[in-house]
């Protein structure tokens, strides 16, 4: 039926895996047969990708061995190295597909050549056999796809529709997000299941095709960027040693040629290619990361004297990124076996693990948990950046230095990615809770465990770097109405950071919302209902239980409303009703939010609105307008 699109596919899919789960010998053998023969089509497009959408959903039944099917399990390899032609440049619908198939089926799978210890195992099986030595194609399947996933980047590129709009302010393609996402899962995913040896292929082919290469960083830089991401998260220590060194070489090149510029001049094309390539390459745990950090702290004391739109957002990204990277809590490995495949010899026979169900009470996890050399990296981190940019602010604020217009959203840009870097050790500030409604049972918030031990705290001059943050904000609004009133970036760029500070705390929701729902439908796709909910793969058990520590911290996001958060609601009540339109809009987002936030503060916003709606010769029009527009976009004021 599918093959016919008599019924949604992704439906079939789901009913084919029942099927197969219950009668593998009825179900498996017809589908392989209809995907060889669907290769061989190549008028009928539909026809492979329905094929390809069928086999996907019984993936682990056909890489698990079944006396209904024992060689089902032969036709795995062949399989995947069949598919790569729909990789095409000029598919994107095939390709998707594609790599939905390939990353589901490596997932199961170790990706291991044991073609040469085959002949001293005498005691093979046939089926067994033929799997092992179809196994010395991988390094061959690997470059091919790394060739075709080089064509699809070198084809992508920034749409430029209006003459008079730069690229750099070009927004990214539906498009490119999908190539960028479904690109670098199903490469992590190969990654993740390959031994060491593969492992260099990869390094190899991706170090070569990148030597001396300049692309746009918007798109296809940015998906040349997540290979290298994948390269290093999977094994740190060598996918820095085989990147990192020639690429910080690079880029303190490209800078020492822009000492000579101004601090507002744009950075060349070659420079921000390097740089989004680094701001992803630096996504390890920071213990890996330490040895490099001088020379990054280098780089980043040098780009921050340049204030370019898109300096900004490459430095603001690295930034980011190195902080993220010291003090985030995440495991390091989400192979499906923990003992990992760099067994040497005729021991290790990787059949034995293909479609293997983790062991949920003994899962090994392997967690990067930040030690006191990483936490005192990142207080240096902080103290240099944030402590020095949050100075120069409060001067700007006092009237003690001149900051240009493009000078200030830079600081606002760099202090909103340092909160967001370090936000999971960065704290509350602790004030005198404000009661605004009283009830019978205690509103305060409990704070969740996180961390092992004592969570560390990173200060600014020994202060608590939140409220050090707001209270700079606070005086730089009032300098910024007083003097330049229109600065609307600026203006927005403050909201933001108000926001970060705010509802930040290591993970941002939407993101981990987007993480979950992806997180079931993988789920949903690669379990097998007659083992039950205790025997699923160890990717998604892991996967599982860092879902469940990043909920933590989101919860741990929740704070008690204080005297200083009094402040912060006068100054976007302030900011909602802004003269300029994207001003306004920015600070009702942020004080709806903040209403949702935090139980019954709507208190502190309802006497204001009053206020202004009774009107008075004082009263703007965009005040008036405003203030009703405030009152109708929060749901917490539905019952007044």
């Amino acid at each position: 039926l599918s093959l016919h699109d008599a019924l949604p596919i992704l439906d079939v899919g789901s009913v084919l895996q029942s099927l197969a789960t219950l009668r593998p010998g009825l179900v498996l053998p017809t589908l392989v047969q209809r995907l060889y023969a669907a290769l061989d089509t190549v008028t009928e497009p539909h026809k492979f990708t329905a094929s390809l959408f069928s086999v996907v959903g019984v993936a682990r039944c056909l890489v698990q061995h079944t006396p209904d099917y024992p060689e089902g399990q032969t036709h795995v390899l062949p399989l995947l190295f069949a598919t790569l032609p729909g990789i095409d440049t000029n598919d994107l619908r095939k390709s998707m597909v594609t790599f939905q198939f390939i990353s589901t089926f490596v997932t199961f799978i170790p990706l291991v050549d044991n073609s040469a210890e085959a002949a001293s195992m005498p005691d093979l099986g046939e089926e067994e056999r033929q799997i092992y030595s179809q196994s010395a194609q991988l390094e061959d399947f690997i470059v091919e796809f790394l060739n075709r996933c080089f064509a699809i980047i070198e084809n992508s590129e920034v749409q430029q529709i209006r003459s008079e709009v730069s690229t750099d302010d070009a927004s990214v393609s539906r498009e490119d997000t999908m190539k960028d996402v479904g690109m670098a899962s199903t490469f992590s995913a190969i990654l993740i299941q390959c031994s060491e040896s593969l492992y260099d292929v990869a390094l190899r082919k991706v170090r070569g095709w990148l030597g001396g290469r300049i692309m746009e960083w918007k798109v296809s830089g940015r998906i040349a960027a997540g290979l290298v991401r994948c390269l290093t998260k999977v094994r740190p220590s060598r996918g820095l040693s085989g990147l990192l060194p020639s690429l910080l070489s690079s880029v303190e090149g490209g800078l020492a040629e822009q000492e000579g510029a101004e601090g507002t001049a744009p950075l060349g094309d070659e420079m921000k290619f390097q740089l989004m390539v680094l701001a992803e390459l630096v996504r390890v745990p920071g213990d890996s990361l330490l040895p490099h950090l001088p020379k990054l702290t280098a780089v980043l004391s040098g780009l921050s004297l340049h204030s370019s739109k898109e300096g900004d957002q490459l430095t603001g990204a690295l930034l980011k990124n190195v902080l993220r990277s010291l003090t985030h809590v995440f495991p390091v490995e989400y192979k499906s076996v923990a003992r990992g495949f760099d067994e040497a010899g005729a021991s290790y026979r990787p059949l034995q693990d293909w479609g293997v169900a983790g062991d949920i009470s003994d899962l090994a996890i392997q967690w990067y948990l930040p030690g006191d050399r990483e936490v005192e990296a990142a207080q240096g981190i902080v103290t240099t950046f944030l402590g020095g940019t949050l100075d120069r602010l409060e001067r700007c604020a006092g009237g003690q230095e001149v900051l240009g217009r493009q000078q200030v959203q830079s600081c606002l840009s760099l202090v909103g990615q340092v909160v967001q870097g370090a936000g999971g050790l960065l704290p509350a500030w602790t004030q005198d809770v404000l009661v605004l409604k009283a009830t019978r049972v205690s509103l305060r918030h409990q704070s969740h465990v996180a961390f092992v031990g004592a969570t560390p705290e990173l200060t600014v001059a020994g202060q608590n770097a939140r409220l050090r943050v707001v209270t700079v904000l606070h005086s730089l609004l009032s300098h910024l109405l007083a003097t330049t009133p229109d600065n609307t970036k600026a203006l927005t760029a403050l909201t933001t950071v108000y926001q970060k500070v705010l509802f930040f705390a290591g993970v941002q929701r939407d993101e981990y919302d987007s993480r979950w729902k992806g997180f079931q439908a993988v789920k949903r796709g690669m379990e097998n209902k007659l083992l039950g909910s205790k025997k699923h793969i160890r990717r998604i058990l892991v996967d599982r239980t860092h879902l469940q520590h990043e909920s933590r911290m989101i919860e741990n996001a929740n704070k008690n409303f204080t005297v200083m958060h009094r402040q912060l609601y006068a100054d976007l009540l302030l900011l909602s009703t802004s003269h300029y339109s994207e001003v306004r809009i920015k600070g009702q987002e942020a004080l709806g939010k903040a209403m949702k936030f935090f139980s019954y503060s709507y208190e502190e916003v309802v006497p204001h609105l009053i206020q202004l709606l009774k009107g008075g010769e004082d009263v703007s029009h965009e005040q008036f307008k405003d203030r009703k527009s405030t009152r109708l976009n929060s749901s917490h004021l539905c019952n007044l």
